[in-house]
């Protein structure tokens, strides 16, 4: 029977701690994590640093109102997504019914605004 030889532990040399455990190195990885996040959230990169600033200073009114105004531009922006699908949906349907009728009208199809 062959046993796998499993490799020895390396013993890390005094005074170095897991990673991570370095405070700067800590907060860098939060400040990137959270540039992250926010570009993630569809800020530009201004946006992200102006909301990092935010949350270095811990000044939590600031980043909810931050957070509040870009949930606010992305919801008009899926509210005018959605209008458009409505329009497609709605030429879609009048197009199935021409079909099933058998018909070609060449008059068209009222626009319904966006």
């Amino acid at each position: 029977m062959i046993r796998e030889r499993l490799p020895k532990k390396r013993e890390k040399p005094a005074g170095m701690g897991r990673r991570g455990d370095n405070p700067g190195m800590k907060q860098e990885n939060q400040s990137k994590e959270t540039l992250q996040c926010m570009k993630d959230c569809g800020c530009s990169e201004e946006q992200a640093m102006r909301y990092l600033a935010l949350h270095q200073s811990d000044n939590i009114s600031e980043q909810l109102q931050f957070l509040y105004c870009q949930r606010r531009k992305l919801m008009n922006e899926l509210h005018d997504a959605q209008k458009k699908i409505d329009c497609i949906d709605y030429v879609i349907r009048q197009l199935e019914q021409q079909k099933l009728q058998g018909k070609k009208s060449e008059a068209g199809i009222p626009r319904q605004e966006v």
